[in-house]
């Protein structure tokens, strides 16, 4: 078993070079602190000894106490994800001031854009989810929907934020800030949308791209085609094209067989009618000599 002198020595580091600049960092206001301090060449010590103040694993730097929320926030400030995972879950359990009004505070004074994606999650949370009342130093106090405080905190990062959002976007960020008062329920709809239309510059830390909530789309129209319409029953009839066909000759009827049988009968009758008128008339005209 370690002593417990030990153990409390262990949580105490010594001045060196770059323990010195964690001091440095933590000596004023962390949200004021001079990142500038942290360089490639002393990178990975100053991460690791900020890390372990954050977690409570040092307390002490030589006679300087240490403060768990400032090494978190520097920390937060410089890009560091397994710190900002950290608080992000602290914040989701929603239990204690910690979650609904410090951690929150943190975020905002980080102005860091890579916690916006983790609180970008929450929008979408019903409405109703741990809604209620606290307490805090002045009293009892109502606490909004997680959604609601997470889409708030989004909005107060983009304003606190310098040189990374446009003006546009943080103006927007304000204005939507006051909606909140008016309409959760709208203010909750807007962040959902502008997230929509956004997450892929965030996703890609493209944060000059981002854009204040732009306007829906109008639905466009589907064209049909027009139908012809059904003639009603008294409507004249739709004329009915019919094929052109040549012209036919009738050939002329012919004579019956019988009528053409009746007539080859009946010359020799004329004949022989031809033969008595002619010999009448000689009679006659012999007869009428004589007379005289």
């Amino acid at each position: 078993m370690v002593p417990v002198f030990l153990a409390l020595f262990a949580s105490i580091l010594p001045v060196d070079e770059e323990t010195d600049v964690v001091r440095k960092l933590l000596r004023e206001k962390p949200w004021e602190a001079d990142l500038t301090l942290v360089t490639e060449q002393n990178r990975d010590k100053v991460f690791t000894v900020l890390r372990g103040i954050a977690d409570g694993e040092i307390t002490q730097i030589g006679k300087s106490s240490m403060g768990e929320s400032d090494a978190a926030m520097v920390l937060m400030r410089l890009g560091d994800i397994p710190t900002i995972e950290r608080q992000i879950a602290i914040f989701r359990e929603y239990k204690g001031r910690d979650a609904w009004q410090h951690i929150p505070q943190y975020f905002e004074w980080s102005r860091q854009p890579l916690i916006i994606p983790y609180l970008a999650e929450d929008l979408f949370l019903p409405g109703s989810v741990t809604e209620g009342t606290g307490f805090s130093s002045g009293g009892e106090v109502l606490i909004p929907n997680r959604s609601t405080y997470a889409g708030l905190t989004a909005l107060r990062i983009i304003e606190a934020s310098e040189g990374i959002f446009s003006p546009e976007v943080k103006q927007w960020a304000s204005d939507t800030h006051d909606l909140l008062f008016k309409d959760r329920n709208a203010f909750r709809e807007q962040m959902r949308t502008w997230w929509k239309q956004n997450e892929e510059h965030f996703k890609n830390r493209d944060y000059a791209a981002v854009q204040p909530l732009q306007p829906e789309p109008a639905a466009t129209p589907v064209a049909t085609p027009a139908l012809t319409p059904i003639p009603s029953p008294t409507a004249e009839p739709l004329p009915v094209a019919t094929p052109s066909l040549p012209p036919v000759e009738i050939p002329p009827s012919p004579t019956p067989t019988s009528e053409v049988a009746l007539q080859e009968n009946r010359w020799p009758l004329w004949v022989a009618a031809g033969l008595a008128v002619a010999v009448f008339g000689a009679i006659t005209v012999r007869f009428m000599r004589r007379r005289k």
